[in-house]
């Protein structure tokens, strides 16, 4: 999970006609996760920080070496964060730890005899009237928008390159 390979994606929110720009968003969220059918670990890890703006799912590579603890490694490196002042500042925060907690996974790997240690991750940002979304793999970003349905990010997946 390089920095080159983290996708960034700023948009503003738009502002519905009751409400003007002074007017605060609330935030109300709720998340699942479900261990499936194949597995018999849940590899999913997520994260609901909307004091300060932040959202973030974490899916261990199936298949692979202790997806739950790269997941919960992943989330928790967020966990901490405090309130940000810019909204640069923000992305730059989530941007270093993910990539720092890449760096613990692949010594994590290296100690495994090289085997695959990793996860997926997708994180939303909201900052005054701001959203921004940070992902890596194949964890999705969709926005819901007059009965509408919309994909909003593209998987890092050589799938997806082909």
């Amino acid at each position: 999970m390089d920095a080159e390979k983290l996708w960034f994606m700023p948009f503003s929110l738009k502002y519905s006609n009751q409400m003007s720009a002074v007017t605060p968003f609330s935030w109300s969220s709720d998340g699942r996760t479900d261990v499936g059918k194949v597995r018999t670990v849940n590899e999913d890890s997520m994260l609901e920080r909307p004091d300060i703006g932040l959202w973030a799912i974490a899916d261990g590579m199936g298949g692979h070496t202790a997806g739950d603890m790269a997941s919960s490694t992943t989330v928790s490196s967020l966990q901490e964060l405090r309130t940000p002042r810019e909204l640069s500042e923000f992305v730059d925060e989530v941007e270093n730890r993910l990539v720092q907690t890449n760096t613990l996974l692949r010594e994590i790997a290296a100690e495994k005899k090289g085997q695959t240690v990793g996860c997926t991750v997708v994180a939303l940002l909201i900052f005054r009237g701001y959203a921004v979304c940070i992902w890596a793999g194949d964890s999705r970003v969709y926005r819901y928008r007059a009965d509408t349905i919309e994909r909003l990010t593209q998987d890092h997946a050589l799938v997806e390159d082909l």
